[in-house]
């Protein structure tokens, strides 16, 4: 394991960076998948804490909206956070996100959500302990693509 996690690691020559300073290590593909998951965390922990547009208590712009400022938006450049915000109104209603996470079944929107909390519980730990070993091992995970 302590091989594999060295040649993840290892510094790139510039020529397969294409010379892109901003890319700083091996790592580009599992630090990306982790900013994914950290954005998942915050985005279905804000569904669970009942954060809403007051005006709009079906849309789920606000949750995804706090998860990519939390998690994606710093390593993202100008063009990027533009393209977001106009991918943000192809965001689905919350009725409709809760019912694709039952599998199509009629289940009651509390009864989604209690499941969606006992997730995070594992979910939100494992997530720590990756961003963890990647801070003990002096991993880059803040860079923009």
């Amino acid at each position: 394991m302590a091989l594999l996690m060295e040649h993840q690691f290892r510094q790139l020559p510039a020529e397969q960076t294409g010379g892109n300073k901003t890319v700083s290590g091996g790592c580009v593909i599992p630090s990306t998948i982790l900013w994914g998951l950290r954005f998942i965390q915050v985005f279905l922990q804000s569904l669970v804490d009942g954060e809403k547009d007051d005006n709009n208590p079906n849309l789920i712009r606000v949750n995804v909206t706090k998860a990519y400022e939390i998690a994606l938006k710093r390593h993202h450049g100008w063009l990027v956070q533009q393209l977001f915000k106009a991918a943000l109104f192809a965001a689905p209603y919350k009725s409709d996100f809760l019912k694709a996470l039952s599998k199509g079944r009629d289940v009651r929107e509390e009864e989604c959500l209690e499941k969606i909390k006992k997730f995070l519980i594992n979910f939100t730990a494992t997530v720590d302990a990756i961003y963890e070993m990647y801070n003990k091992m002096n991993a880059d995970l803040d860079y923009t693509v």
